[in-house]
């Protein structure tokens, strides 16, 4: 079992080296791998780093020791175990879900963990790029430039200094259809105005 004690990862099933699609977002501090652990059932979820983690690797028996003789921490093993499982029941409607409803909910995802809100809407200070973004989206790179092209022209969504710049955020909630890759939408406020747009 491995605690993720700092840091932020992405959760995702890989067809092959080109196709990485994305699943969750996972921030700290959580636990990967505790169903396998308590289960003895194999691994089919691949975990990859989005910012600089802080892992802890636990052995199984000792997990289960734990768990066993701490009263209070089943119950938040449980919490964050439901709270995944919720996201994954809500995600498998991504098989219906639109190219666009797709690329919504991943940005929403990437705006959460590195979004900064600006004058002109919120930048989301990683390297994402549309051939990523098909990539984690199981899309090809037409039907996503296609989507982009068509929020850029809307006003929707925008390029700044190799920045993905979503400027009208409740329009891309609404394009994302309920399809989540984390609960919830948060992006931080510019520390200093020298870094705005």
């Amino acid at each position: 079992v491995d605690l993720l004690l700092e840091g932020r990862m992405r959760v995702f099933h890989a067809a092959d080296s080109e196709r990485k699609v994305t699943v969750k977002h996972l921030g700290a501090p959580c636990t990967l791998g505790e169903m396998q652990a308590l289960t003895g059932l194999a691994y089919f979820q691949f975990a990859e780093a989005l910012t600089r983690c802080l892992l802890v690797r636990v052995r199984t028996d000792a997990f289960v020791d734990f768990l066993e003789g701490n009263g209070t921490a089943p119950q938040g093993l449980l919490k964050d175990v439901a709270r995944r499982l919720y996201l994954a029941y809500r995600n498998e409607a991504s098989i219906l879900a639109t190219v666009t409803g797709r690329v919504a909910s991943l940005l929403l995802a990437y705006a959460a963990a590195f979004g900064r809100e600006s004058a002109d809407g919120v930048v989301i200070r990683y390297p994402l790029t549309q051939k990523i973004v098909a990539q984690e989206t199981g899309a090809t790179t037409k039907s996503i430039n296609r989507a982009f092209s068509a929020w850029r022209d809307e006003g929707v969504v925008d390029m700044h200094k190799g920045w993905f710049l979503l400027r009208r955020i409740g329009e891309i909630e609404a394009a994302s259809g309920g399809l989540r890759f984390n609960l919830k939408y948060e992006a931080r406020q510019e520390p200093h105005s020298e870094e705005r747009l």
